[in-house]
Parts: structure tokens; C-alpha cells; sequence
């Protein structure tokens, strides 16, 4: 049976430099693994859908939602299926080529913890990764040149 591990935190708290690494340490112990990053599969059902094709238009509707919480949760209500729906596909595949352990690598643990356990039961273990609001602010600006202002509205968003 795949065993299911999720690491979750706020942007910029290094969820992917986690998960890589934890992935490549359960191969070294000699167990298959993946890393199922939620961000990632977001864009491509954003890309499948024509809902943002491109960087420049994700980045155009993160700046509209992330300023409106309304709004924010009705793309989520949208979105959280067709992601769940994506990430099943991905996990079937990768079980049914004897991959031992999925990392999940997920923003918004809270809000889909339910579902999580529906689909796939009580993960193994969940890591939650925390920075200082400076923190985040540093990385983003250099990982992903988002302003101040722009974090500052993801960040709240996601509080």
C-alpha cells in the first residue's frame, strides 16, 4: 500500500526544497518515491482549462483573488476538484508502478485536509513548515520577483 506523506506551510516556507530533499533521502533508504507538488498541478488545470495559459496570466488572476477574499473562494470551490482529480490520476499511476510513498506538497492544508483523508486516508505523517513574514518576503522577492505589496496580499490570503 502507498503510504502518503504531506508537507505543507504558508508561501515561501520551503515546502519544495523540503519535499525534494525527503524524496531523495526515502530513495536512499531504498524506498520509491514521489513528490506531487499542488502548485504545479494547479497550473497545468489552469493551463488544460484556458483559465491562465501563462505566467503573466496567473500571475494577473493571483492579484485579482489574492485582493479578494470572495472571489478567492470561488476559484477555490472551482479548483480544489479538478486539482484532487488530477492528483488522484497521478497517485493511481505512480501506485500501480509499485511507488512506495507519495510526498504531497500542499498550501492550503487546512482547507483540504477532509478531502485529502477521503481520497487517500490519514497520511503518514504531516510536516508543517513555518518562516518569519521577513523570511518569506526575502525569498519570494528573489525566487519569484514578486513585490512586497504582492506578497503581503498572498500571505494574508493564506491566514
Amino acid at each position: 500500500m502507498t503510504e502518503h506523506i504531506v508537507i505543507t506551510g504558508r508561501i515561501g516556507t520551503g515546502k519544495t526544497t523540503r519535499s525534494t530533499k525527503l524524496v531523495a533521502q526515502l530513495a536512499s533508504d531504498g524506498k520509491t518515491a514521489i513528490r506531487v507538488d499542488y502548485d504545479e498541478v494547479a497550473h497545468q488545470v489552469l493551463d488544460e482549462t484556458g483559465i491562465a495559459n501563462t505566467p503573466e496570466d496567473r500571475k494577473a488572476l493571483g492579484d485579482t483573488l489574492f485582493g479578494d477574499p470572495v472571489a478567492l473562494k470561488q476559484h477555490e470551490e472551482m479548483m480544489f476538484p479538478l486539482i484532487f482529480a488530477k492528483v488522484q490520476e497521478i497517485v493511481a499511476r505512480a501506485s500501480s508502478t509499485g511507488v512506495e510513498c507519495v510526498v504531497h506538497e500542499i498550501p492550503l492544508w487546512s482547507k483540504v485536509s477532509a478531502v485529502f483523508s477521503q481520497l487517500f486516508g490519514t497520511p503518514k505523517q504531516v510536516l508543517t513548515l513555518e518562516a518569519t513574514d521577513d523570511e518569506i518576503i526575502t525569498r519570494l522577492k528573489v525566487s519569484r520577483g514578486l513585490t512586497q505589496a504582492e506578497i503581503l496580499l498572498r500571505l494574508e490570503a493564506q491566514r
